[in-house]
C-alpha cells in the first residue's frame, strides 16, 4: 500500500506513520492492494479539493474539514468523515455522489469509506504503532520522501517501512 500511496501522500503532506497505518489497516482487512489504493488516493485527493462539499454531505463542520486542509491535516479531515460515516450512519454514497465522476459508482471507494470507518480504532492504534516505529529511528524518517530528505537511505527505509507495515497488518487482524 505504502508503495502505491506514497506519491499522492506526499502530495497531501500525509506522514509516512499515516500511510503505514491506512494501507495496514486496509490490508487486514483484506482489501486489494491495487484496487485499494487507487481508490484511497481518490477519496484523498477528493478530500483537498471537495472538503467543504464533503463535510456538508457528511454533516460535519466546514469551517474544521477546511481548517484542517489548509493546515494539511488531510488525515485528520479523513477521520472526521470516517467518524461521521461511523457515528452519524452517513451513508457513505453520499461522499462518492460528491466526489462526482466514476467514484459514483466505484465499489472500491465504497468498500475503502466502509472498511475504515468501521475501523477507526484500529486505524488509530495502528498509527501509534508506526509512529512508535518511525519515531525510534528517528525524526529523519516520518517524511515521506523516501530518501527521507537525505539523512537516511532508501533501502533502510523501505526495510523500516516493511516493519511497520507488518506490526500494523498484524494488529489489525
Amino acid at each position: 500500500y505504502v508503495g502505491r500511496t506514497g506519491a499522492i501522500g506526499a502530495t497531501m503532506d500525509m506522514s509516512m506513520p499515516q500511510l503505514v497505518a491506512l494501507g495496514g489497516t486496509l490490508d487486514a482487512l483484506k482489501m486489494d492492494a491495487e484496487a485499494g489504493s487507487t481508490a484511497l488516493n481518490q477519496v484523498l485527493v477528493s478530500i483537498k479539493r471537495n472538503h467543504q462539499a464533503l463535510a456538508q454531505a457528511a454533516g460535519v463542520s466546514a469551517r474544521e474539514m477546511q481548517e484542517f486542509v489548509e493546515s494539511g491535516d488531510i488525515f485528520k479531515a479523513l477521520l472526521t468523515l470516517l467518524d461521521a460515516i461511523d457515528k452519524k450512519a452517513v451513508d457513505s454514497r453520499g461522499l462518492m455522489e460528491v466526489m462526482g465522476g466514476r467514484a459514483k459508482t466505484n465499489v472500491n471507494i465504497d468498500k475503502v469509506w466502509t472498511l475504515l470507518s468501521k475501523n477507526i480504532s484500529t486505524l488509530n492504534q495502528n498509527l501509534t504503532i508506526a509512529e512508535d516505529g518511525f519515531n525510534s529511528v528517528g525524526s529523519a524518517i516520518t517524511t515521506t520522501s523516501l530518501a527521507g530528505r537525505g539523512y537516511i537511505d532508501t533501502l533502510t527505509h523501505m526495510s523500516v517501512m516493511s516493519a511497520e507495515f507488518n506490526k500494523v497488518n498484524t494488529n489489525a487482524a
